[in-house]
This record gives structure tokens, sequence and C-alpha cells, in this order.
């Protein structure tokens, strides 16, 4: 009777231990699932002001770059080569600042799933070539060299054009 009463008590207490730990694993597995969709809601604030702050950007730099552009096309006045060079470059970097402000909506739209991909057939020779040309001022004024060494016969890709090329920009530019 000993035996089988110490036996019960262990069993009893194995029991009681068991359950308070089962609501402690309860009890922190709410805590966690709390947690998470407040980090789900921090995440979805954060993407929408990733997305109004990139629109309201884009819109006075699209202006900058209008203007860049009326003014190297002689509008306002004939430039001299210098006024040339200063407005070249406030639209070369209108332009990378607007290719940064849409790769963070870019992003802000992939987080959400709604970024829709333009599939085309395209060469990537082509894409390649455009691209190369976006960084050539860079490696011109790092006295870099680039290379381009296209084998014929690419096959065509099925994909986002502007995508592609904006991946090998970014390798390209991140290689200079």
């Amino acid at each position: 009777v000993f035996t089988s009463y110490r036996a019960l008590l262990t069993s009893q207490m194995h029991i009681e231990s068991v359950t308070s730990s089962y609501h402690e694993l309860e009890e922190k597995n709410s805590k966690l699932k709390d947690q998470n969709e407040r980090l789900q809601e921090l995440d979805k604030l954060k993407s929408n002001f990733l997305a109004t702050v990139s629109h309201e950007l884009r819109t006075p730099l699209t202006s900058v770059i209008g203007y860049s552009e009326m003014l190297l096309e002689g509008m306002a006045g004939v430039l001299n080569d210098e006024q040339r060079e200063y407005v070249k470059t406030i639209m070369e970097k209108g332009e990378s600042l607007l290719s940064l402000i849409s790769q963070i909506l870019d992003l802000s739209r992939i987080e959400s799933g709604n970024l829709r991909l333009a599939l085309t057939h395209f060469s990537p020779a082509d894409v390649v070539k455009v691209a190369t040309t976006s960084v050539i001022p860079q490696c011109q004024k790092k006295q870099i060299t680039l290379d381009v060494d296209l084998e014929n016969g690419l096959p065509m890709l099925h994909a986002d054009r502007e995508k592609i090329g904006q991946i090998v920009v970014n390798l390209l530019g991140n290689s200079v």
C-alpha cells in the first residue's frame, strides 16, 4: 500500500509539474502571438510610410529632371559649356535619385504582394547594352575601362525587361 501510495503521489506531482509547464508554455505562446501580430502591424506601417514618402518625393524630383531637360534643350536661353555640364549633372543625379526612389517603391510593393511584372520577350544583349550606357559616366570618373563581351545567339528572355535592366545596372554600379 505504501509503495502504491508513493507512486500515486509521484504521479500527481509529475502531472502537476507537466500541467504547470503546459500553462507557462501557453502564456508564452500567447505573448509571442501578440508580439508577432504587433510586428506585422509595424511592418505594414513601415511599408505604407515608405510608399507614401517615395511617392511624395517622386513628384518634385520629376519636375527637377523636367526643368533640367528644358534648360539643356535651350528653352530658357543658350547655356555655356560649364552651365550645360552643371545642368547635366543635376539631371543625372536627379535620375539616380529617382531610380533609388523607384526601388524603394518596388520594395514596398514586393512586401505587400502588389508588385506587377510586365513580362515580355527580349534580348539580354539589348538590356546589357542599355545598362552599360548608364554606368559609363561612373567608369570614366574612376578611370575604369568597361568592356562588354556578349556571345552571339544568346536566347531570348521572358521576364520583366525593366526589372532585369535594373538588376544589371545595380550589379554594374556595385562593380564600379
